[in-house]
């Protein structure tokens, strides 16, 4: 086992999507570290970051910050060196081509989808009949985003962007943090 990094205050892991390295908060700073050469630096800080992704060869990050009066996404784009408040809620995420972020409202009933340039909504999905859902997370194909469901069970369940349609996948009633890798025929 090789220890990559420490944290003092860790909360929130992802792999860069070039695949060299990995992302990390810890506290109010977000961190990278090379996986070869294990150099870390400093991303960005200044914000306490709850939750993380990155797209576009880890240009852009999608982050949830708690703030005084609650959670908020932000896009962050390092290459321009801009911060962008995207809305009040949790579970950033990007989509693959980086254009479309992912808020989940305080009722976790509705995942708004914004535009991350213009900061429009221009889409929701509908949480699954009967249940919240939380910890969304775009898969590698724009369609396609998973979740787990919000409560006393916590159950993985896929979602279909342009149909607002569900389906579970899990039923242990003991998930978290999913994945969805979808292949794509070239």
């Amino acid at each position: 086992i090789v220890n990559l990094a420490k944290a003092a205050n860790p909360r929130a892991v992802v792999f860069n999507d070039t695949g060299n390295s990995i992302l990390y908060t810890d506290g109010d700073t977000i961190f990278s570290v090379d996986i070869h050469s294990r150099q870390i630096t400093t991303v960005t800080q200044g914000k306490t970051y709850k939750e993380l992704d990155v797209a576009k060869e880890g240009s852009l990050l999608a982050v949830t910050a708690k703030e005084k009066f609650g959670y908020y996404v932000y896009v962050i784009d390092l290459v321009h060196d801009k911060d962008t408040k995207i809305a009040r809620g949790c579970s950033a995420s990007l989509a693959p081509q980086g254009d479309t972020v992912t808020v989940n409202g305080r009722k976790h009933l509705r995942l708004k989808l914004y535009d991350r340039l213009t900061g429009d909504r221009n889409g929701v999905l509908d949480a699954p009949s009967g249940h919240k859902f939380d910890n969304q997370f775009w898969s590698n194909h724009p369609d396609w985003i998973a979740s787990v469901s919000d409560g006393d069970r916590t159950d993985v369940f896929v979602h279909q962007v342009s149909t607002n349609q569900s389906w579970q996948v899990t039923d242990s009633g003991d998930c978290d943090r999913p994945d969805l890798y979808v292949e794509q025929k070239s």
